[in-house]
């Protein structure tokens, strides 16, 4: 019960720091998903073969339909497995089983969809 009942005191201090200096966090976090946005419309647009994909109205995730033949929860799967890479089946959401959601707010995203380029890349030679 005493893990629930209230937030530790140095999660409240970490808390106090954090919206103190909220404006500096907010724009570096915004600069962060914008400029991620970016890559990931890049990334997209190279393996338009295999995602269909509507820019976000906000927030940092997205949902692309997968094109490939396979379900999002079998691709997912795979994904993870073979590249380390989690995407999330839009089956969890109760949306079929034909998008995966995407978040692109992470530090080395970058790096993330390199390495997915390289899984594509595998998977369609198959």
């Amino acid at each position: 019960d005493y893990t629930t009942i209230c937030a530790s005191a140095p999660s409240e201090i970490l808390a106090l720091v954090a919206l103190q200096n909220r404006a500096e966090i907010l724009a570096r976090q915004r600069e962060r998903v914008r400029s991620n946005l970016q890559v990931l419309e890049a990334f997209l647009s190279r393996h338009s073969r295999g995602f269909e994909y509507r820019r976000p109205s906000g927030g940092s995730v997205c949902f692309p339909r997968l094109l490939f033949p396979e379900g999002a929860a079998a691709f997912c799967e795979r994904l993870v497995r073979a590249a380390g890479i989690m995407l999330a089946p839009s089956g969890l959401f109760g949306y079929g089983d034909r998008h995966v959601r995407v978040g692109f707010g992470r530090r080395d995203l970058p790096e993330v969809l390199n390495r997915f380029s390289d899984y594509l890349a595998e998977y369609d030679a198959r």
